[in-house]
C-alpha cells in the first residue's frame, strides 16, 4: 500500500490488519466456528473472517439476529469444546447476546464475543449508534478488552498477544465468555489488496496438581466410613469436559467404576452423562424424584455421605434428601448429619442447600481412580439395595403410568426409547428437563444429554439446538421443549434452512398451552389471576407458524402417532413434532403417580 501518512486508506488498512491478526490469533489458538451477524462498524472482522473461511482455516456462519447468533455459538461451543467466536456490529447489537452470554458462564462454555465499536471522538457527543460498550457483559465474562481504533504502522503484533489472552481466559481452569471490544474509525473498508498476517503463536501451558496422598486418604476414610453413601450426579457440560481434556463417556465411566468400588448406588439426572450410558451393572437410581418426594421414603432412605459430581440436581426432591436447606424454610438449615464432598474440576461450589462441607478442586477421572486405590472393593450392602429395589418398583409404576393417555410420562419414555446409540438429545428448561427426569429410566445405551442449566432460561433453546447439530457428528440430533420455549426463540426456525443435518434434527414440542410448571407451584390455587398472569396462554397455532416457515411438522394425536413421528428420527432433513398435551389431565396424572409411588413404595 503507498498511500501515505493520514490518507483514509491507510485507517482501512490499519483496521483490517488488526482484524486478520485478532482471528488469525484465535484461529491458531484452536476456533473453528465463527458466528457473525452483519452491520457496518464491524466490517473489518467480516471481512477478515470471510478471508480465513474462504481458505477453509475457519468454518462461518450467518446469523441477522444477534440473540439467536448467540445461542448458535453457545451450541457449537458445548458440543466442540473449543471457543466459538461471535461477531457484531456496534449499539445495542451485542445487548442481544447477554442472554447467551450469563448461560455460557454458568455453564463454562467458551466464547469469544467481538463487538466493534465507533472511536473515542464520538462517544459522549450523541453520535448514533454510540453507546459504552466496554462492561456490556462485566459480570458475566472472565475477561473484558476494549481496545481503541487501530493505528497504521502500529502492526499487528499486539493483536496475537491479545488473541491469546482471550483465549487462555476462555479455556482455563474455569472457562468461560470472554469480551473484546474493539473500536474502528472510518473508513472502514478499502478495496485495495491487504497481504494477509502471519502472526505468532502464543500459547499458555498449565500444570494438573491432584490432591496429596494425606488428603485423598482423609476422604477415603471418610467414605469407608458410610453405612449410607451415595454418589449423585448433576448436570454435566459436556463442553466442560471436552475443554479439560476428559470426554463425557470417560468421566461416566469412572464415576460409575469408583461406585461400584464403593458399592454405592448413583442418583444420575438425565444431563449427568451417566443415566444414559451403556455401562457394566452399576446400580444407577433414575426415580429418585418420585421417590423423595414422599417425606417418610426420604427420611428412610436419607444417606449419611454424599460424593457429589457435576452441577446441583435439577430436582428439588433429591436436594431434601441430599440434606439441603430448604429456600426461605428458616429452621436449622442443612441437615448436619449427612457429610457431602463436591467434586469439580474448577472448585467452584455447587451447593444451593448449603450442605457441601469439601469440594475437591480436581479432574473428577484422577480423582476417581486415585480414591479406587485407596477402598477395597466391596459388595453392596443393604441399605444401597433397598435404595435399588425401590427405585426398581417406582420405575415400574412410570412405565404402568406410561401406558395410558398422551401426557409427558408416554412422551418421554417413547422419545428416549428412540433415540439410538450415539444420539445427542438437548432438553429445554421448565417441565421438559424435569419430565425427563421424572419419567425416564437408566438405559445400557449411550446417549448425551445436554440443557442449559447454567441459568435454567427456556430462551435461546432452538438456536443452541441447530448450533449442537451443526457440530454433533455421533448420530442424530433431538430436541425437546415446551410451547413457550419454542414460542420464545420461534425466529430460529429461519436459520434451519441453512444448516445440512445429514443425521436429522428434530424438535420436539409437548404444548400443553402455556406455562404448565406453574400448576404444580403454591400460586396455582386460589389466586383468581393465575391463569392470565402467570399460565399465559398463548392463542397461536404451533404447526400452521411451522408451516409458515417452511418446516415439516408432524402433528400427533395419539400414542400410534407418537410411535410413527419418533420413528422419524435420524432421518436426514429438519422437522418438527408437535403434541397437544391436555393440561389439567397432565397435572392430575402427574398427582396420581407421585401419590401411588408414595403409596405403594413406601409400604
Amino acid at each position: 500500500m503507498t498511500a501515505g501518512a493520514g490518507h483514509p486508506a491507510d485507517t482501512a488498512h490499519a483496521n483490517l490488519v488488526c482484524a486478520q491478526s485478532v482471528v488469525h490469533g484465535l484461529i491458531q489458538g484452536g476456533v473453528c466456528h465463527a458466528v457473525v451477524s452483519p452491520g457496518s462498524r464491524n466490517t473489518p472482522f467480516v471481512v477478515a473472517l470471510h478471508e480465513a473461511a474462504a481458505k477453509g482455516d475457519i468454518s462461518l456462519r450467518l446469523v441477522l439476529d444477534e440473540r439467536s447468533a448467540g445461542f448458535v455459538g453457545l451450541g457449537l461451543a458445548r458440543i466442540t469444546g473449543k471457543p466459538t467466536l461471535l461477531a457484531c456490529t456496534s449499539g445495542s447489537a451485542g445487548g442481544h447476546y447477554l442472554p447467551s452470554v450469563m448461560e455460557a458462564s454458568r455453564s463454562r462454555i467458551p466464547l469469544i464475543v467481538v463487538t466493534a465499536d465507533r472511536p473515542d471522538e464520538l462517544h459522549g457527543r450523541g453520535a448514533p449508534q454510540t453507546a459504552d460498550q466496554s462492561n456490556l457483559f462485566s459480570a458475566f465474562v472472565r475477561r473484558r478488552i476494549h481496545k481503541a481504533a487501530p493505528a497504521e504502522g502500529v502492526g499487528g503484533w499486539w493483536a496475537d498477544r491479545l488473541a491469546a489472552q482471550l483465549l487462555d481466559a476462555a479455556t482455563g481452569p474455569h472457562p468461560g465468555p470472554v469480551h473484546l471490544n474493539i473500536a474502528f474509525r472510518k473508513p472502514l473498508y478499502t478495496s485495495s489488496d491487504v497481504e494477509a498476517m502471519s502472526p505468532v503463536k502464543m500459547q499458555t501451558m498449565r500444570g494438573e496438581a491432584g490432591l496429596s496422598d494425606a488428603q485423598y486418604r482423609s476422604i477415603a476414610d471418610v467414605l469407608n466410613s458410610a453405612s449410607r453413601g451415595a454418589i449423585v450426579v448433576g448436570p454435566v457440560e459436556l463442553a466442560h469436559q471436552t475443554v479439560s481434556g476428559i470426554d463425557p463417556e470417560t468421566q461416566a465411566l469412572a464415576i460409575l467404576r469408583l461406585a461400584q468400588c464403593l458399592g454405592w448406588p448413583v442418583v444420575a439426572e438425565p444431563a449427568s452423562q451417566v443415566r444414559f450410558q451403556k455401562q457394566d451393572g452399576s446400580a444407577v437410581v433414575s426415580s429418585g424424584d418420585a421417590l423423595f418426594r414422599d417425606a417418610g421414603l426420604a427420611a428412610k432412605l436419607q444417606p449419611d455421605v454424599v460424593l457429589q459430581f457435576g452441577g446441583a440436581p435439577t430436582s428439588r426432591a433429591v436436594l431434601r434428601w441430599m440434606g439441603a436447606a430448604e429456600e426461605g424454610a428458616g429452621g436449622d438449615g442443612p441437615n448436619r448429619d449427612i457429610t457431602m464432598i463436591a467434586v469439580d474440576v474448577t472448585g467452584e461450589w455447587h451447593d444451593p442447600g448449603a450442605n457441601v462441607s469439601t469440594v475437591v478442586a480436581m479432574c473428577p477421572v484422577s480423582f476417581c481412580e486415585a480414591l479406587r486405590e485407596r477402598i477395597p472393593n466391596r459388595s453392596m450392602g443393604s441399605w444401597a439395595a433397598q435404595l435399588c429395589e425401590l427405585d426398581n418398583k417406582a420405575d415400574a409404576l412410570m412405565k404402568r403410568a406410561a401406558s395410558v393417555g398422551l401426557w409427558e410420562a408416554p412422551l418421554v419414555r417413547a422419545l428416549v426409547d428412540a433415540v439410538p446409540e450415539g444420539g445427542l438429545l438437548h432438553v429445554a428448561s421448565s417441565m421438559a428437563i424435569r419430565d425427563l427426569d421424572s419419567f425416564s429410566s437408566a438405559i445400557d445405551r449411550t446417549i448425551r444429554v445436554s440443557a442449559n442449566r447454567g441459568l435454567n432460561g427456556i430462551d435461546g433453546t432452538i438456536s443452541t439446538v441447530v448450533g449442537q447439530a451443526s457440530a454433533w457428528k455421533s448420530g442424530p440430533v433431538v430436541a425437546l421443549m415446551g410451547d413457550l420455549a419454542f414460542l420464545h426463540d420461534v425466529a430460529a426456525l429461519g436459520l434451519l434452512r441453512d444448516g445440512e443435518f445429514p443425521e436429522g434434527l428434530t424438535l420436539v414440542v409437548s404444548d400443553n398451552g402455556g406455562g404448565g410448571i406453574f400448576e404444580y407451584l403454591p400460586i396455582a390455587s386460589g389466586f383468581e389471576g393465575f391463569e392470565e398472569r402467570f399460565v399465559t396462554p398463548q392463542p397461536v397455532d404451533l404447526a400452521q407458524l411451522c408451516r409458515g416457515y417452511d418446516v415439516p411438522v408432524h402433528e400427533v394425536r395419539d400414542r400410534q402417532g407418537l410411535r410413527d413421528a419418533f420413528g422419524t428420527i435420524g432421518q436426514p432433513g429438519y422437522r418438527v413434532v408437535h403434541i397437544a398435551i391436555d393440561r389439567a389431565q397432565s397435572v392430575m396424572r402427574h398427582q396420581e403417580l407421585w401419590k401411588d409411588v408414595s403409596v405403594e413404595v413406601g409400604q
